[in-house]
């Protein structure tokens, strides 16, 4: 069995990130770069891997992450409006992260080895905002992948049938708002939201031959 932890503690200074300007041509807020004078980050990484068996072989990972700004704010200037992210965590970056998977190899005698095998991953919910609002967190996700697959005695020639996101899971990466605010009716004053989203079910098959 190996077990690897690693812990860490690092301080940014002049970290380059994003921030929102006001642009005259589009009418909405668009990305910029900016830069926050101090941050940090902190947490630990374990990697653990076994092989009870010669045909078996398992992995297990976790990382935990905190991250804060400790001085980004900044009076309005031209067309980026001031703002304060200081206390604030980083955008896109949760703080607990899972990973498990096993492998199994299952021979046959004079044709090769059968091999399957499975994964999960899973992770907390994260802001995608320097601000941290509500409307602009990602909750958690996780996600679950499988193969089997056929290896000739040789080792010449792989078969291998792979699905990853089983369960045809569906999560926003991102959320970013849509032009401004609804201004009249029963939702006045909602934000539309727009964002990225992960692959749905993807199922494919590969052959691999070695010369």
């Amino acid at each position: 069995m190996r077990v690897n932890a690693t812990g860490f503690y690092n301080d940014y200074k002049d970290l380059q990130t994003a921030v929102s300007a006001f642009s005259p041509i589009s009418g909405t807020y668009v990305s910029t770069r900016g830069n926050a004078p101090s941050a940090h980050t902190q947490g630990f990484e374990l990697e653990t891997s076994a092989e009870p068996t010669n045909n078996l072989s398992l992995a297990f990972n976790v990382t935990y992450l905190t991250t804060e700004y400790d001085d980004y704010s900044a009076p309005a200037l031209g067309t980026v409006p001031a703002y304060n992210y200081t206390g604030k965590q980083f955008p896109g970056q949760p703080k607990w992260q899972y990973f498990a998977s096993a492998d199994c190899s299952i021979p046959i005698e004079g044709l090769g080895a059968i091999k399957f095998g499975g994964s999960v991953n899973w992770q907390t919910g994260y802001f995608s905002d320097q601000l941290n609002n509500p409307q602009y967190r990602i909750g958690s996700k996780h996600f679950v992948n499988a193969f089997i697959g056929f290896q000739t005695a040789d080792k010449r020639c792989d078969f291998t049938l792979t699905a990853r996101n089983i369960g045809n899971e569906f999560y926003y990466s991102t959320l970013t708002p849509i032009g401004t605010a609804i201004k009249a009716g029963p939702y006045a004053g909602t934000l539309l939201l727009q964002g990225a989203q992960n692959p749905p079910r993807t199922i494919f098959f590969k052959v691999g031959f070695k010369y």
